[in-house]
Order: C-alpha cells, then sequence, then structure tokens
C-alpha cells in the first residue's frame, strides 16, 4: 500500500521506533523525502533471537556510517550520529510527561539529565493512602509513594516463595480494601522470572479477579502503565542480577554546552517508569546494593522492614 502511495505521501512518522532494528525500518523510510522517528534509547532495545555473533557488520563502509551491528534500532544510530557530527537541529527531546507522580520520576530523571517536567498537577499531589488497618500492608502502602521491601535470602532459582506470597497477600488487601472500586488494571507486577510469575499465579489460585491482573515480565510490560507497580525480583546472588543487566548511556549536552554521558540500566528504567502513582520493591536488599544502579535508586526509596516469616496467604 505504502509502495502505491509513496508519489503523494511526503512525511513518515514512526512511533516507538527505538523498538525496531534497523533492517526491518530502513527499507520503508527510504520511500519518503522525509521521516521522523519517535522513541526512547534508554529503554528496552528490539528484540532479538541472533546471537550478537551473526549480527555484527564486518563491512568497513557500514561501519564508517556508524552501522557496527543489525541488532540496533536506526533510532538509536541516528541520535548518536546526530550527537557525533553536532547536528543539534535534527533530534530533539521531548521532556514533559504525564504518567508518573513526580516522586517516581526523580528515581529516573538522573538518567535523562534531570530534564523531566511533570505536565499536570496532580503529578505533584500529596501522598494518602486511607486502607484498612490490617496490622501490616496499611504500614506498607501508607509509607510513601516509593517503597523498598527488604526479602529474606533464599538460595532458590529464578523463584522466591516469600516474596510471591506476600505480592499475593498484598494483592488480596488492594483488592479488598479498594471494593467496588478496585479494577484489576489498577496494579500491575513485574517479575523478571517466567518460575516466579508461575508461582504467584498459583498461589492466587482460584481468585478469579486477581488472575486478571497483569504479572508479567518487564519486556511485556513495556509501554504499558498500572496505578500502582509491585516489584518483585526474586535473585539471591548478584551473579543473577548480572543476566538481567540491560545497559545503555543517555548523551546530552549541559546548560555550558559541556556534554554529559550518564550510565544506566534499560530493564531497571522501564520497571520503575511503569508505576503512575505508587511503587513497591520487593528484593534482597544487599544483592541488589551490589549493581551500581539498584544502588542509586534505594537511597531515594523509603525501606520498610518486615517479618521474615508469617502468614500471607
Amino acid at each position: 500500500v505504502l509502495a502505491r502511495l509513496k508519489d503523494f505521501l511526503h512525511t513518515l512518522i514512526v512511533y516507538e521506533a527505538s523498538q525496531l532494528t534497523e533492517p526491518a525500518l530502513i527499507g520503508l523510510v527510504m520511500r519518503f523525502r522525509k521521516f521522523i522517528l519517535i522513541g526512547d534509547q534508554n529503554q528496552l532495545p528490539p528484540v532479538v533471537t541472533q546471537s550478537p555473533h551473526f549480527c555484527r557488520v564486518p563491512d568497513p563502509i557500514l561501519l564508517e556510517a556508524g552501522i557496527r551491528t543489525l541488532d540496533r534500532s536506526l533510532f538509536e544510530r541516528m541520535i548518536e550520529q546526530s550527537q557525533n557530527r553536532g547536528w543539534g537541529k535534527s533530534y530533539g527531546m521531548l521532556t514533559t510527561h504525564f504518567r508518573m507522580h513526580a516522586e517516581i520520576a526523580s528515581l529516573i530523571d538522573p538518567w535523562y539529565g534531570h530534564r523531566l517536567k511533570c505536565g499536570s498537577e496532580a503529578q505533584r499531589a500529596d501522598y494518602e493512602f486511607l486502607g484498612p488497618e490490617d496490622g501490616r500492608w496499611k504500614r506498607v502502602l501508607s509509607a510513601g509513594r516509593v517503597v523498598f521491601i527488604h526479602s529474606p535470602h533464599e538460595m532458590t532459582s529464578k523463584y522466591h516463595d516469600t516474596e510471591a506470597r506476600r505480592i499475593v497477600s498484598l494483592l488480596k488487601y488492594l483488592r479488598d480494601s479498594g471494593g467496588a472500586s478496585f479494577k484489576p488494571e489498577h496494579v500491575g507486577v513485574v517479575t523478571p522470572w517466567r518460575t516466579q510469575i508461575g508461582l504467584i499465579r498459583n498461589l492466587l489460585g482460584a481468585e478469579s479477579n486477581l488472575q486478571e491482573v497483569n504479572i508479567d515480565t518487564v519486556e511485556r510490560f513495556q509501554g504499558s502503565e498500572n496505578r500502582i507497580i509491585l516489584v518483585s525480583m526474586a535473585v539471591y546472588h548478584p551473579a543473577q542480577l548480572a543476566l538481567l543487566r540491560s545497559p545503555g548511556v543517555f548523551r546530552y549536552r549541559e546548560a555550558d554546552e559541556r556534554e554529559t554521558e550518564v550510565s544506566l540500566d534499560r530493564k531497571l528504567l522501564v520497571t520503575l517508569s511503569r508505576a503512575k502513582q505508587q511503587i513497591l520493591f520487593f528484593g534482597v536488599e544487599r544483592v541488589l546494593r551490589a549493581y551500581p544502579h539498584y544502588a542509586s535508586v534505594f537511597w531515594r526509596m523509603l525501606k520498610v522492614e518486615m517479618p521474615e516469616k508469617g502468614c500471607w496467604g
């Protein structure tokens, strides 16, 4: 269809362009006189199943153009080329967002050069949780908008029993305290492991309305949002955490024109930015703090202690 319309269309606009590899997109953009790519190179890169070895580019002409690998997005390469060549007018950044509360946005703002701005007053509203007292979850939920709950050390691979039971207990509390106003889409659960997803769903059992809650990996959460996000890391050793890393770099110019680079973790950034009003992070503190990007976030979170054993059903 586009081939037939190419004589009538002048500009192509590609949304979520950072999710598309260059080979997937280049044939399309070449049909237009002008193209506009919209995306975020700080979020997760395109999903590619081939080994990085088979994606490498050996051709010297392509390498000179900045095409070093075929698993990269055209969006990211164009940003890099524009910065390297001083094409300041060929790219820009949308700094106003309308999703996250300001306290949640502050967790990822350093990875955008401290440029994020809230688009509404509601994103700066004071926080107050009015749920019923249960001696446990009201205290946690009332603590603030960004909360870290330390998990006991469990030497299990890709699942964590205590975290799963706490997540299920908290979901039930949110449903019961919300009453008729509770909707499954109000809350989401992010965890890196399919095993942990299965354990949480098994513990939910016949709770049909809670089975409708989105419980998934961060890769499948990208692009979505929920009022409350619960994060279950389910790791007990830094080596496990290393498997989850998705390193990235954000380059920007300071007010005095100095170019600055800041390193980031794309998976962590996407996880944090799914929450609109509150995020609760479950994990083994010692393990997570071993990774600088997690450590840089946790000092901004309010830590809440909970008994390591107890009834969470």
